[in-house]
């Protein structure tokens, strides 16, 4: 299995990426000192698969256009399902999460409402 991870310096702080050939797997805070959770994960998913140091250039462009203020669609990611667990719940968040329109903010209240988990 081909991935890829790599540091993002972003106007929040170092993010890491992590990239299957399939599409963006991971972006999350640097952590200091230790694995990251996404590390764990996938870890315990497949053992021995170690990502490469490599550009994750979707990851990259689109975290790019995010903070250029020109945010491109992202669907959720079907090919998720084969690096992680995806509950129906998380795809349902999801779901409500991109109706929610770029440079606004919503509620975890709003989020449980419009998917009916709470």
């Amino acid at each position: 299995m081909n991935v890829e991870w790599n540091c993002y310096q972003s106007p929040l702080g170092p993010l890491v990426l992590v990239e299957s050939p399939a599409g963006p797997l991971v972006v999350e805070y640097a952590r200091r000192g230790g694995p990251t959770e996404s590390d764990e994960l996938m870890s315990r998913r497949f053992p021995g698969l170690r990502p490469m140091l490599g550009p994750c250039r979707a990851t990259s462009g689109w975290l790019d256009a995010y903070f250029s203020g020109q945010p491109l669609a992202f669907p959720f990611p079907e090919y998720l399902a084969r690096f992680v667990r995806v509950t129906p719940a998380a795809v349902a968040v999801w779901q409500a999460i991109c109706q929610i329109p770029f440079g606004e903010t919503g509620t975890y209240q709003a989020l449980a409402t419009a998917t009916g988990l709470h």
